[in-house]
């Protein structure tokens, strides 16, 4: 009779574990807000890798805007991920600029969305260095200090 007791109270006990169990609001998870992304700021043009001669010289990213010489962006969504250089620069089709970033192994590369499509990356060599792919123009990019 004791044992059969026993046996009831467990199984009352494991049963009544799931019985306040509340479902999770999904719309109250939201992303975490990245006001301190490395590649905010104004960055100036020191080379184009594609030796088209656009007008672009100075490329300035906020939270809410990037201007790109005259051309600008409102509202881009940023995507931060770290990649392994090789396979990034193959991926992209541009592995004859590895000898440039021999001594990277891992980067950071920031991809940029405007309105949920594909805009442009920031592939992130330093602090105060970057290469901007923007369609087929490649840019190598100098940060500008803080004013």
């Amino acid at each position: 009779m004791k044992i059969r007791l026993i046996i009831i109270l467990i199984l009352a006990f494991m049963m009544s574990g799931c019985a306040g169990f509340t479902q999770i609001d999904q719309s109250r998870i939201n992303a975490p807000e990245n006001n301190a992304s490395p590649i905010y700021g104004q960055w100036t043009v020191s080379e184009e890798l594609q030796q088209e001669n656009t007008s672009v010289n100075n490329v300035e990213f906020t939270k809410n805007q990037i201007n790109i010489g005259d051309s600008k962006l409102d509202n881009p969504t940023y995507q931060l991920r770290k990649v392994n250089v090789d396979d990034y620069l193959f991926r992209r089709g541009i592995y004859h600029l590895r000898p440039r970033f021999s001594t990277l192994e891992k980067v950071e590369v920031i991809t940029i969305l405007d309105d949920d499509q594909f805009f442009a990356e920031a592939f992130m060599l330093s602090n105060t260095s970057s290469m901007l792919i923007i369609q087929d123009q490649t840019y190598i990019l100098k940060k500008q200090p803080n004013q």
